[in-house]
Protein backbone atom coordinates (compact mmCIF):
# COMPACT_ATOMS: atom_id res chain seq x y z
CA UNK A 1 0.00 0.00 0.00
CA UNK A 2 1.50 3.30 -1.07
CA UNK A 3 -0.60 5.65 1.05
CA UNK A 4 -1.51 6.30 4.67
CA UNK A 5 -4.98 4.76 4.96
CA UNK A 6 -6.11 6.74 8.01
CA UNK A 7 -4.96 10.04 6.53
CA UNK A 8 -6.62 9.17 3.23
CA UNK A 9 -9.92 8.55 5.02
CA UNK A 10 -9.59 11.81 6.92
CA UNK A 11 -8.87 13.71 3.70
CA UNK A 12 -11.86 12.16 1.90
CA UNK A 13 -14.40 11.91 4.71
CA UNK A 14 -16.71 14.57 3.29
CA UNK A 15 -16.76 12.87 -0.14
CA UNK A 16 -17.57 9.51 1.41
CA UNK A 17 -20.30 11.03 3.58
CA UNK A 18 -21.79 12.82 0.57
CA UNK A 19 -21.99 9.58 -1.39
CA UNK A 20 -23.55 7.79 1.58
CA UNK A 21 -26.08 10.58 2.05
CA UNK A 22 -27.10 10.62 -1.62
CA UNK A 23 -27.40 6.87 -2.09
CA UNK A 24 -28.92 5.66 1.17
CA UNK A 25 -32.55 5.70 2.15
CA UNK A 26 -33.50 8.34 4.69
CA UNK A 27 -32.00 7.46 8.05
CA UNK A 28 -29.57 4.89 6.65
CA UNK A 29 -26.69 7.05 5.44
CA UNK A 30 -24.58 6.19 8.50
CA UNK A 31 -25.00 2.49 7.70
CA UNK A 32 -23.86 3.04 4.13
CA UNK A 33 -20.98 5.24 5.32
CA UNK A 34 -19.77 2.43 7.59
CA UNK A 35 -20.13 -0.09 4.77
CA UNK A 36 -18.05 2.12 2.47
CA UNK A 37 -15.33 2.42 5.12
CA UNK A 38 -15.34 -1.35 5.55
CA UNK A 39 -15.03 -1.93 1.81
CA UNK A 40 -12.23 0.63 1.56
CA UNK A 41 -10.39 -1.20 4.34
CA UNK A 42 -10.93 -4.58 2.70
CA UNK A 43 -9.75 -3.35 -0.69
CA UNK A 44 -6.92 -1.08 0.47
CA UNK A 45 -4.29 -3.49 -0.87
CA UNK A 46 -5.89 -3.44 -4.31
CA UNK A 47 -5.09 0.25 -4.78
CA UNK A 48 -2.71 0.72 -7.66
CA UNK A 49 -1.06 4.08 -8.07
CA UNK A 50 -2.17 4.21 -11.73
CA UNK A 51 -4.99 6.49 -10.63
CA UNK A 52 -5.33 9.03 -7.87
CA UNK A 53 -6.36 7.90 -4.41
CA UNK A 54 -9.53 10.01 -4.63
CA UNK A 55 -10.50 8.27 -7.90
CA UNK A 56 -10.01 4.89 -6.24
CA UNK A 57 -12.09 6.01 -3.25
CA UNK A 58 -14.90 7.17 -5.54
CA UNK A 59 -14.85 3.85 -7.38
CA UNK A 60 -15.02 1.76 -4.19
CA UNK A 61 -17.57 4.07 -2.56
CA UNK A 62 -19.89 4.16 -5.57
CA UNK A 63 -19.71 0.41 -6.13
CA UNK A 64 -20.51 -0.13 -2.45
CA UNK A 65 -23.41 2.33 -2.67
CA UNK A 66 -24.83 0.53 -5.71
CA UNK A 67 -24.60 -2.81 -3.93
CA UNK A 68 -26.16 -1.32 -0.79
CA UNK A 69 -29.10 -0.07 -2.83
CA UNK A 70 -29.63 -3.38 -4.60
CA UNK A 71 -29.69 -5.23 -1.29
CA UNK A 72 -32.16 -2.83 0.24
CA UNK A 73 -35.71 -4.20 0.42
CA UNK A 74 -37.15 -0.74 0.96
CA UNK A 75 -38.29 1.32 -1.99
CA UNK A 76 -37.25 4.94 -1.97
CA UNK A 77 -40.28 7.17 -1.94
CA UNK A 78 -39.95 10.21 -4.18
CA UNK A 79 -42.20 13.08 -3.29
CA UNK A 80 -43.77 13.85 -6.68
CA UNK A 81 -45.38 16.99 -5.41
CA UNK A 82 -42.12 18.45 -4.11
CA UNK A 83 -40.21 17.55 -7.26
CA UNK A 84 -42.55 19.43 -9.57
CA UNK A 85 -42.42 22.68 -7.62
CA UNK A 86 -40.22 25.43 -9.07
CA UNK A 87 -37.19 26.90 -7.37
CA UNK A 88 -39.04 30.09 -6.48
CA UNK A 89 -41.72 28.11 -4.68
CA UNK A 90 -39.00 26.17 -2.86
CA UNK A 91 -37.36 29.41 -1.80
CA UNK A 92 -40.68 30.75 -0.56
CA UNK A 93 -41.22 27.46 1.25
CA UNK A 94 -37.92 27.90 3.08
CA UNK A 95 -36.00 25.12 1.30
CA UNK A 96 -32.24 25.49 1.40
CA UNK A 97 -29.99 25.06 -1.64
CA UNK A 98 -28.93 21.68 -0.26
CA UNK A 99 -32.53 20.52 0.07
CA UNK A 100 -33.27 21.60 -3.49
CA UNK A 101 -30.21 19.73 -4.73
CA UNK A 102 -31.31 16.69 -2.74
CA UNK A 103 -34.76 16.78 -4.34
CA UNK A 104 -33.17 16.96 -7.78
CA UNK A 105 -30.75 14.12 -7.07
CA UNK A 106 -33.57 11.83 -5.91
CA UNK A 107 -34.78 11.77 -9.51
CA UNK A 108 -31.48 10.73 -11.03
CA UNK A 109 -30.27 7.27 -11.91
CA UNK A 110 -27.11 5.98 -10.26
CA UNK A 111 -24.75 7.00 -13.06
CA UNK A 112 -26.12 10.55 -13.31
CA UNK A 113 -25.95 10.92 -9.52
CA UNK A 114 -22.34 9.80 -9.56
CA UNK A 115 -21.46 12.20 -12.37
CA UNK A 116 -23.15 15.11 -10.59
CA UNK A 117 -21.55 14.39 -7.22
CA UNK A 118 -18.07 14.23 -8.72
CA UNK A 119 -18.70 17.26 -10.96
CA UNK A 120 -19.85 19.34 -7.99
CA UNK A 121 -16.78 18.15 -6.08
CA UNK A 122 -14.57 19.61 -8.81
CA UNK A 123 -13.38 16.33 -10.31
CA UNK A 124 -12.47 16.91 -13.99
CA UNK A 125 -14.23 14.93 -16.73
CA UNK A 126 -11.14 12.74 -17.17
CA UNK A 127 -11.25 11.69 -13.52
CA UNK A 128 -14.98 11.01 -13.64
CA UNK A 129 -14.43 9.08 -16.85
CA UNK A 130 -11.77 6.92 -15.24
CA UNK A 131 -13.97 6.20 -12.23
CA UNK A 132 -17.17 5.36 -14.11
CA UNK A 133 -15.71 3.84 -17.26
CA UNK A 134 -17.37 6.33 -19.60
CA UNK A 135 -15.63 8.57 -22.10
CA UNK A 136 -14.82 12.14 -21.08
CA UNK A 137 -17.10 13.33 -23.90
CA UNK A 138 -19.98 11.25 -22.50
CA UNK A 139 -19.35 12.81 -19.09
CA UNK A 140 -19.47 16.33 -20.54
CA UNK A 141 -22.72 15.53 -22.37
CA UNK A 142 -24.28 14.15 -19.16
CA UNK A 143 -23.21 17.23 -17.19
CA UNK A 144 -24.77 19.55 -19.76
CA UNK A 145 -28.00 17.54 -19.79
CA UNK A 146 -28.12 17.55 -15.99
CA UNK A 147 -27.65 21.31 -15.93
CA UNK A 148 -30.46 21.79 -18.46
CA UNK A 149 -32.77 19.45 -16.60
CA UNK A 150 -32.11 21.25 -13.31
CA UNK A 151 -32.78 24.63 -14.91
CA UNK A 152 -36.03 23.39 -16.47
CA UNK A 153 -37.32 22.03 -13.19
CA UNK A 154 -36.08 24.50 -10.62
CA UNK A 155 -35.27 27.79 -12.30
CA UNK A 156 -37.92 28.39 -14.94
Amino acid sequence: MSFDFEQTLADNQSRIRAIAWHYADVGHSDDLYQEILLQLWRSRHSYKSRSSVSTWIYKVALNTAFTFQRKSIRQRKIHEQALSVSLSEHAEGGYSDGEILGLFMQQLNDVDKSVLIMYLDGIPAAGISETLGLSANAINVRVNRLKSRFEEQFIS
